[in-house]
């Protein structure tokens, strides 16, 4: 009768847990960093956002003659700068900031911003 022993546990060789294990940790960090860095990223964006709205509201309120001594004098700068179309560029600026952040992913984006901005200045030579 041939007897078969069995290995105990102890006589096991260990090695670290499964190779492949390694590298799924490291992807697990790699995606929270990324998930990390997209969530920070589309909070500066919404903080710029914002941060654009208030001054084009700010200068509404000086174009509207509101604003006291400092929005008369930023007003009398974009109306000597834009004429009578400098009502329309605090929602010019505001929609084309919105507008660039939304389609940044975009390759033509700039150049439909240039080609905007370069419409603006054809329209206050004529206003």
């Amino acid at each position: 009768m041939t007897t078969t022993r069995k290995k105990s546990s102890a006589s096991k060789k260990r090695t670290s847990s499964n190779p492949s294990s390694g590298k799924k940790a490291a992807s697990r960090r790699k995606k929270t960093l990324k998930a990390d860095r997209s969530a920070s990223r589309g909070l500066s964006l919404e903080i710029l956002i914002l941060t654009v709205m208030a001054v084009c509201v700010l200068l509404f309120i000086s174009n509207l003659g509101i604003g006291g001594i400092v929005g008369n004098a930023v007003s009398t700068f974009f109306f000597g700068l834009f004429g009578v179309i400098a009502y329309l560029f605090p929602f010019v600026l505001f929609f084309g900031m919105t507008f660039w952040i939304a389609n940044a992913s975009n390759p033509l984006v700039e150049r439909k911003l240039w080609g905007a901005a370069g419409t603006y200045v054809f329209f206050f030579f004529f206003f």
